[in-house]
């Protein structure tokens, strides 16, 4: 077996190899839509996409969030309007199909649990229609 090296100046131009820009390149530049991220909460609709009201935050300067983690928990954060004091209600959520089920305790300590339906999902928008409610919650990422 005879094995031939050849230096870059011994190919003819049209056969002068082109480097990688980018020796470490994103294997997935374009990753699909997932809901695990953090979502500010921006507005309310109807289910025709009409505004009904933006989001009423009571901190003009740091907007109310949902965030859902990779382990299937959640955490739902409202601001005060002292922009420090937080109301955080944390739970679990599943996603089967386009149904996202919440499920946590409310103030009294009382299990509850709720649907909604993924309405659209992007990398940078989330709109869940509040079941058997006819509103939708719009979400853009954090």
């Amino acid at each position: 077996m005879t094995v031939s090296i050849q230096s870059c100046a011994e190919y003819a131009d049209s056969e002068t190899p082109i480097p990688n820009p980018n020796p470490n390149p994103n294997p997935n530049p374009n990753p699909s839509p997932t809901v695990v991220a953090k979502w500010k909460k921006i507005g309310i609709t109807d289910t025709q996409g009409i505004d009904i009201a933006y989001h009423d935050h009571e901190c003009a300067t740091i907007y109310d969030y949902m965030e859902l983690f990779y382990n299937g928990t959640a955490k739902d954060v409202s601001y005060l309007t002292d922009c420090v004091t937080t109301e955080e209600d944390t739970g679990t959520y599943t996603v089967s199909g386009n149904t996202l089920t919440m499920t946590a305790n409310d103030p009294d300590g009382n299990l509850i649990s709720g649907d909604m339906t993924i309405l659209e999902l992007t990398n940078n928008e989330l709109r869940l229609k509040v079941e058997p409610l006819d509103f939708v919650i719009v979400f853009e990422k954090y």
